[in-house]
């Protein structure tokens, strides 16, 4: 950490005693990381067991109605451009194929994680989590570009990338109730979420080149080398959800940010991309949506 980093995180603890209390009890292990939603975990659990097959995987996803009709839903939709339509899970199953399953039934199970007793941490968990459904539809779409990326790994990755900002709700709620400053609050969970979804992410074996996006996405000024990964679209996707905004991000000049550079597009050929883009992007979110 250079210098001037550490005087401004003194200056930013000094003002923000919310930042400063979570910080204590971050490193004082005070927490609870999110568990993998169980029907997840119990359906990556069988479609890595070699002894199964597309028979048994679908019987257990079939246990689950409201899961079986939204990967139908997905399985249909422009997300994977099927030419039939289909209209039972094995046949969802078969051409999602292993790895999507395991991506689209994360994907469609962590809403469940983002609710709270309390009026104010509900309406938070629900603007976060729009955020974050129009983060992976953005990212997923752009995966479309280039193709050594998964579009089901993009999805994840775009919705996942802040979801250390449920933890921390929850912290905060317990140690201090509802923030009288809601900028406080913004500023502790911008600050400290990154590393908490990496260490979720990670917790819940999720490969690197998806538990690495949310620290790599920190600094929009990193002029990241190598080859082209979900970081770098997930970067993107963010400034495009936050366009016309007051968040921070909304007020950076994209000419300064190198990731435009290293995708292949002006700042202003991607807008032109995502408005393009405008009617899948919004049937992906209503795949996640449900």
């Amino acid at each position: 950490m250079t210098s001037a980093n550490a005087q401004s995180e003194a200056i930013d603890e000094s003002s923000n005693p919310l930042l400063k209390q979570l910080r204590k009890d971050i490193a004082a292990n005070n927490y609870t990381l999110p568990p993998l939603p169980e029907n997840a975990h119990r359906i990556r659990r069988l479609i890595n067991d070699p002894k199964s097959d597309l028979q048994k995987i679908s019987k257990l996803i079939s246990s689950d109605p409201v899961l079986t009709g939204r990967l139908i839903q997905a399985a249909n939709s422009p997300l994977f451009r099927g030419l039939n339509k289909i209209q039972d899970i094995q046949s969802a199953v078969s051409r999602l194929g292993m790895t999507c399953i395991q991506n689209m039934v994360i994907s469609l199970s962590v809403a469940g994680l983002y609710g709270g007793s309390k009026d104010w941490i509900r309406t938070r968990m629900r603007d976060i989590w729009n955020m974050s459904i129009k983060v992976a539809a953005v990212t997923e779409v752009l995966s479309r570009r280039y193709q050594h990326l998964e579009g089901s790994e993009a999805l994840l990755a775009g919705l996942l990338h802040d979801i250390g900002s449920v933890p921390l709700l929850q912290m905060c709620a317990k140690r201090f109730g509802q923030p009288e400053d809601p900028k406080m609050l913004d500023h502790a969970i911008g600050m400290l979420s990154p590393q908490l979804s990496e260490w979720i992410l990670k917790n819940w074996h999720l490969p690197d080149m998806i538990y690495s996006v949310p620290m790599a996405t920190v600094d929009i000024h990193q002029d990241r080398p190598g080859e082209i990964d979900y970081s770098d679209l997930v970067l993107v996707a963010k400034l495009h959800a936050l366009r016309g905004s007051n968040h921070p991000l909304a007020q950076i000049k994209w000419q300064n940010i190198p990731v435009f550079t290293k995708l292949g597009l002006t700042p202003e050929e991607s807008v032109a991309v995502i408005k393009e883009a405008r009617q899948e992007i919004q049937e992906v979110m209503s795949v996640l949506k449900g």
